[in-house]
Parts: C-alpha cells; sequence; structure tokens
C-alpha cells in the first residue's frame, strides 16, 4: 500500500468506472482532470489528517489495484469509516481483506479509535462477507449511524477490542 500519486489518475478512471465494482456505487465518471483533482483533495485531506487514504498494490509493483482508506472521522466519537474498492479481476484473491487487516490494525493499535464504521450496498455480499471477516457487526439498532445518514445501505460497525475490557 502506498500514498496516491497523480500519476495513478488513469488507473484509477478505470477502478472507478468498471462496470463490476461500481455496480452498487452511485457516482459519476469522472475525467482525467477531474480525478487529478480528485487526487489533489485526497492529498490535502490526507495533509490536514482529515483522512487517510491509500493505493493497493501487488507486492512486486507499485501499480494501482485498488484503494482503501479511513476517512469521515468524528473526534467527539472517536471513529472513523473505512472504505474500499478493488479492480474486479483482482476480486476473490483475498487482497482485500490482507489491506483490510492492516487498516483496522492501525486505526486501532495506532490511532486508538474506539470503532469503525462501514456503510455497504444491501447487495453487495462479497463487502457484507469481507466486513463480517473482520467481526464487523450491522448496525440492526441506529446506533451508529442513522437511517437517514445509512441512506439505504447497511451499516456496520466494529468496536476496538481493547475498549470492550
Amino acid at each position: 500500500m502506498r500514498r496516491p500519486a497523480i500519476s495513478d489518475a488513469p488507473v484509477l478512471i478505470q477502478l472507478r468506472t468498471d462496470p463490476k465494482v461500481n455496480q452498487y456505487l452511485d457516482r459519476k465518471p469522472l475525467s482525467l482532470e477531474e480525478t487529478e483533482t480528485f487526487i489533489k483533495k485526497i492529498d490535502k485531506s490526507i495533509r490536514k489528517r482529515d483522512s487517510l487514504y491509500w493505493i493497493i498494490c501487488l507486492k512486486d509493483t507499485a501499480d494501482l489495484i485498488g484503494t482503501i482508506c479511513l476517512w469521515n472521522f468524528n473526534d467527539e466519537k472517536n471513529s472513523a469509516e473505512i472504505g474500499y474498492e478493488l479492480m474486479s479481476a483482482y476480486h476473490g484473491k483475498g487482497l482485500m481483506a490482507e489491506a483490510a487487516s492492516r487498516v483496522i490494525a492501525l486505526a486501532f493499535k495506532k490511532l486508538k479509535l474506539d470503532f469503525l464504521t462501514a456503510f455497504t450496498h444491501p447487495d453487495n455480499v462479497p463487502s457484507a462477507r469481507l466486513l463480517e471477516r473482520y467481526s464487523f457487526l450491522r448496525d440492526l439498532k441506529n446506533e451508529y449511524a442513522t437511517p437517514e445518514e445509512a441512506d439505504g445501505l447497511v451499516v456496520y460497525f466494529l468496536r476496538n477490542a481493547s475498549d470492550q475490557n
């Protein structure tokens, strides 16, 4: 995993327009210029410590195959939201699980967050499986997000295990 660079823009466009990746997302395709602006916005957000965003790469290359982030930090609740996407050619290979494991560990061990949330489309079974693999639970009581905040998505949460003692 590494920090995004402007040179990632063409591949990021491919990721963000891949029909399989985006079947559960409501976002419009971006032009090259808009994607470069998006990367600059992400970089500024990282520098301001408003979010953390990584490019997922295979071990032997720096080429983008996906992204993962912690964002929507809430200082009052000591929490953040995790988000991720992966090129469809790499689905089902355990790569997102490896990246998610590292980001979850960082969130709880280094950042000392109390909990993480994740929002996923009700039909996105692979995403739900990934979250459940790492012990995320569905927010059935709307404790972590209101129905309005969820906007039809399923909300998952994961509490920091060290906070449960």
